[in-house]
C-alpha cells in the first residue's frame, strides 16, 4: 500500500508541476498547446479547423494547411465558436520566413512568428488576417503573402 501512495503523490507532483509550468507559458506557447489538444480531443473544432485547412490559398490549388504548415517550424490551429453561424479558426506558426521584396515589397522577416486568422460569417464568408511578428500585413503584403504560402506548400 506505501509504495501506491508513492506512486499516487509523484504522479501529482508531476501533474502539478507540468501545470505550473504551463501557466508560466507566453500566451503564444500556450496556444500551441491548446490547440493541438483541442484537434484531438473536440470533434467539432476538428471539423472547422478541417475545412480551413482544406481551402485554398488565393489564385492557387495548395491548400492553406499545406502551405502554411510548410512555411513554419511548429504550428497549431486552434478554433473558437462566436455567436450564431460566426467562427474563428487561428493558425499560429513559428519561425517563418517570407522575403516581401519580391512582390515590390521592402520588407525580408526571418524567422518570426506568423499569426493567422480566419473569421468566418454565415459559415460562408471568411475574413483573413495575417500578423508577422505582431504586426498586421496590410492588402499588399498579404497578396506577397499568399503567394509566398502556396510556395512552400509546393516543396
Amino acid at each position: 500500500m506505501k509504495t501506491f501512495l508513492k506512486i499516487l503523490l509523484a504522479v501529482v507532483i508531476v501533474a502539478a508541476l507540468a501545470f505550473v509550468i504551463y501557466l508560466m507559458l507566453p500566451e503564444e506557447q500556450k496556444m500551441y498547446v491548446q490547440g493541438n489538444i483541442q484537434y484531438r480531443t473536440d470533434d467539432d473544432a476538428k471539423e472547422h479547423v478541417d475545412k480551413i485547412r482544406d481551402a485554398k490559398v488565393p489564385n492557387s490549388e495548395i491548400t492553406f494547411g499545406k502551405g502554411l504548415e510548410g512555411l513554419c517550424k511548429t504550428t497549431a490551429w486552434y478554433y473558437e465558436q462566436g455567436s450564431g453561424n460566426d467562427w474563428t479558426v487561428t493558425f499560429y506558426g513559428s519561425k517563418a520566413t517570407l522575403d516581401l521584396t519580391t512582390g515590390g515589397l521592402d520588407d525580408v522577416y526571418t524567422s518570426k512568428p506568423m499569426r493567422v486568422v480566419f473569421s468566418v460569417r454565415n459559415d460562408s464568408e471568411v475574413d483573413i488576417s495575417i500578423y508577422v511578428d505582431g504586426t498586421l500585413m496590410n492588402d499588399t503584403a498579404e497578396t506577397v503573402i499568399y503567394e509566398k504560402i502556396a510556395d512552400a506548400g509546393r516543396d
